[in-house]
């Protein structure tokens, strides 16, 4: 018999305030700062590892057109993304599961923000996201 309980939470912010960006524009338009990225010990050797990244972004005002992509990055390898409209508001909020089974503690984990279509001329927004591990504690008897 196996039992797989989550005991511990670990939450990473990537910001210590929310990073201002542009949204007018396609491309990587954020990519937290080196000295913000997060180091985490090896994941890989546990059987299943539960992530879950939340993130906000408000604009300075209403667009009516765009997109954007909120990656989760582990170096330059994409672990869970979301895919954001940005004409439907202007306080976006949103969260997506992530599989950190691949993540093995050799490169820094960073949040991207890739603006795929852009938004009207001039709008701009903060940024802020965070990352939940949820550790398994495996009972075997």
């Amino acid at each position: 018999m196996e039992i797989t309980a989550y005991a511990m939470k670990t939450q990473l912010a990537f910001e210590p305030l929310p990073a201002s960006l542009a949204l007018d524009a396609t491309g990587d338009q954020y990519t937290t700062p080196e000295t913000h990225r997060e180091t985490t010990a090896d994941l890989s050797q546990f059987k299943y590892v539960r992530g879950s990244v939340a993130w906000a972004l408000n604009l300075s005002g209403a667009s009516a057109t765009g997109s954007a992509d909120i990656e989760l990055k582990n170096g330059t390898n994409v672990v869970g993304s979301e895919t954001v409209d940005l004409s439907s508001g202007t306080n976006l909020r949103g969260a997506f599961d992530v599989d950190l089974t691949s993540v093995n503690g050799a490169a820094k984990l960073a949040l991207n923000v890739s603006v795929t279509t852009a938004a009207d001329a001039s709008t701009t927004a903060d940024f802020a996201g965070k990352l939940t591990i949820e550790h398994p504690l495996v009972v075997r008897g």
